[in-house]
C-alpha cells in the first residue's frame, strides 16, 4: 500500500458518491505505519488533514516496529470515561483487569 497521500473525488464513484457523504466533499487521507502488531504489519488508514497528527503516529509506528512490535490484549470491546493507570507492560495491566473482575462492583460508587 501506497504511504503517499490522495485525495477522493467523488466523481470517480458515480452514484454511489449521493450515499456516500465522506466522499461528497474531497478528503485527504494518508496511510502511516506500517503498525507492527501481533507479529504483522498492519496499514493505518487516516482521514485527516492535521499533518502534526499524521507525523506523529507515524513516528509511534517506527518506534513500535525498531521495538520489535507491538502486543495488544482486548479486555473489553466498548469506551469508558475514566480515570487512566500507567503499567509497564500490557500484561501487568491485564492483570489488575482481570483481578478487579473477581468481585462485584455493582453500588460501590
Amino acid at each position: 500500500m501506497e504511504k503517499a497521500t490522495r485525495i477522493i473525488d467523488p466523481v470517480c464513484f458515480g452514484n454511489n458518491a449521493a450515499r456516500c457523504p465522506l466522499v461528497t466533499s474531497r478528503s485527504l487521507w494518508a496511510s502511516p505505519g506500517p503498525l507492527f502488531l501481533e507479529g504483522k504489519e498492519y496499514s493505518v488508514p487516516m482521514a485527516t488533514i492535521e499533518g502534526c497528527l499524521l507525523a506523529s503516529t507515524n513516528s509511534g509506528c517506527k518506534a513500535t516496529y525498531a521495538s520489535g512490535g507491538a502486543t495488544s490484549i482486548l479486555l473489553k470491546d466498548g469506551m469508558t470515561r475514566t480515570l487512566v493507570v500507567r503499567f509497564g507492560t500490557v500484561r501487568s495491566a491485564a492483570n489488575l483487569k482481570f483481578f478487579l473482575n473477581l468481585y462485584d462492583w455493582d453500588g460501590c460508587w
